[in-house]
């Protein structure tokens, strides 16, 4: 729900529109509705059938088993970024926040340095008990090391845009200072040789890790395929990141620290 009003805060319209369906509108919903987005949506021009481990022959004999009728691709609307600020009070043990920044496209050429941007400012613990690994959590346990604390540098590339920022979630009665460590991160992150090329170990094992299992494979595919009508091979999207230099990094980090940050906040009423 965070981030649902993070796109809101930051696109208004377009991507900015709720996956969610407002509550007074659930006894409205009815079969019809329901069939007539399948009628809309399920067509030849709009689905994915992806496979792990079955040849192609089988593959198409199935997609002409489901007989999907002829429909019109869908087109989604353009979406410009503005960035904004959304707070909703509710009752809740933890304050949790999503701040982000202009991010970019999947199709843009800089879209690993953004990747491993995400790495370098931390994807939250990798291992039980670790704390500390990525620069946004070093930031914050400078600030506030008292309280217990979760984040996560987030990295949404979509077609003609993209959000990145970070995800907290806080339990203490004082979050302006853990936030100033986590904004600081994102306005001034510390990029060195050797924190890029920890970031770039961590992002090609967690491409290694998703290839070593057929659901992994077959999600990956999938998501390439829905999101971007292709699929990059493993292999490639791991040169892509090998290929990716500190200077890049640095690049990737200007551009989000000068643009306008756009605030999601859920605060514990009491």
């Amino acid at each position: 729900r965070v981030l649902d009003l993070a796109h809101k805060a930051a696109y208004r319209s377009a991507l900015g529109n709720t996956v969610f369906l407002p509550k007074y509108n659930i006894k409205k919903l009815g079969s019809e509705h329901l069939l007539y987005y399948v009628k809309k949506n399920f067509n030849n021009q709009n689905t994915i059938i992806s496979s792990v481990g079955v040849d192609v022959d089988t593959l198409v004999h199935i997609s002409e088993d489901l007989n999907l009728p002829n429909g019109d691709a869908n087109r989604a609307p353009k979406s410009k970024y503005f960035g904004g600020d959304v707070r909703k009070s509710k009752a809740l043990d933890s304050t949790y926040l999503a701040v982000v920044g202009e991010g970019v496209s999947y199709k843009d050429s800089q879209s690993a340095s953004y990747a491993v941007l995400q790495y370098l400012l931390g994807k939250g613990s990798l291992m039980k008990w670790e704390v500390g690994q990525g620069v946004l959590e070093q930031n914050i346990l400078k600030a506030n090391s008292s309280d217990n604390f979760a984040v996560s540098a987030i990295n949404y590339n979509y077609s003609d845009s993209g959000l990145f920022g970070f995800l907290l979630a806080y339990n203490g009665k004082d979050v302006s200072s853990v936030l100033k460590g986590a904004v600081n991160s994102l306005r001034s992150p510390t990029v060195t040789e050797t924190k890029v090329n920890r970031a770039k170990k961590q992002l090609i094992h967690s491409l290694v890790s998703a290839s070593e299992s057929s659901v992994g494979v077959l999600e990956n595919i999938t998501h390439q395929a829905v999101t971007t009508g292709q699929v990059i091979p493993f292999e490639k999207l791991i040169a892509a990141v090998e290929a990716v230099t500190v200077e890049d990094v640095k690049k990737a980090a200007g551009k989000v620290a000068g643009s306008k940050l756009s605030d999601r906040k859920s605060v514990e009423n009491g």
